[in-house]
């Protein structure tokens, strides 16, 4: 008699269906924990990073631009302006890259930050092959068709 009283504890956790509402349950409760996370942590997350990085002044204060020949630096500035002052481990490097990388002349650009309070642009420009002549206007093109 004992044996088959154990064979039915058994059977619950051999059940495929129980399984199955068991796993759902689970998944269900870490998309809620992953939901709650992105909602309400992240922020307080940022806040909490911002707060110690004005604190010990670790705030973006310095921008080195590499040298520019086709390049206006003005252009540049503005698409890091609006991140002075913020924290230099939140800075989204990668969506300032793409910003840099829609300017005109733009080959690739690599970024770097020394983690204290400065940021590191390096722009590599079209190499241009020829001028061209318009309207009383010079202007270079490249084997990219850039102009």
């Amino acid at each position: 008699m004992n044996s088959n009283i154990n064979r039915k504890k058994i059977s619950i956790f051999t059940n495929k269906k129980f399984l199955k509402y068991i796993s759902i349950g689970i998944l269900l409760c870490l998309f809620l924990v992953y939901i709650y996370y992105e909602l309400i942590k992240r922020d307080k997350f940022y806040s909490i990073i911002q707060d110690i990085s004005a604190k010990y002044n670790y705030q973006l204060k310095k921008v080195e631009i590499n040298s520019l020949q086709r390049i206006n630096k003005f252009e540049v500035n503005n698409i890091i302006n609006e991140y002075y002052s913020q924290s230099i481990f939140l800075l989204p490097l990668e969506e300032i890259s793409n910003s840099i990388n829609q300017l005109n002349w733009v080959k690739n650009v690599n970024l770097s930050k020394n983690f204290n309070n400065k940021l590191i642009v390096e722009i590599f420009e079209y190499m241009p092959i020829g001028l061209l002549f318009y309207n009383n206007q010079f202007f270079y093109f490249s084997k990219n068709k850039k102009i």
